[in-house]
């Protein structure tokens, strides 16, 4: 249950550091830098939150925790 929560995590971090470097791109197009900036910083912290979560999946591996095989990943 554990690697399944891990992996949904990487994946709604990553789709949210996606949505939030469109809205910049569409804050930027309309001269909003400001609301840009922010959408920017809201995309970085949330691919830090999914490269914890990668983080966590590859030192299960390197501690020799056998990972099964998901469809998720």
């Amino acid at each position: 249950m554990e690697l399944e929560q891990t992996i949904m995590q990487l994946i709604v971090h990553g789709g949210n550091a996606k949505s939030d470097a469109m809205l910049a791109i569409e804050a930027a197009k309309k001269g909003d830098f400001d609301a840009a900036d922010e959408q920017i910083k809201s995309a970085e912290a949330a691919l830090l939150e999914a490269h914890h979560s990668q983080t966590s999946l590859i030192q299960g591996e390197a501690r020799g925790e056998k990972a099964e095989v998901s469809l998720l990943l």
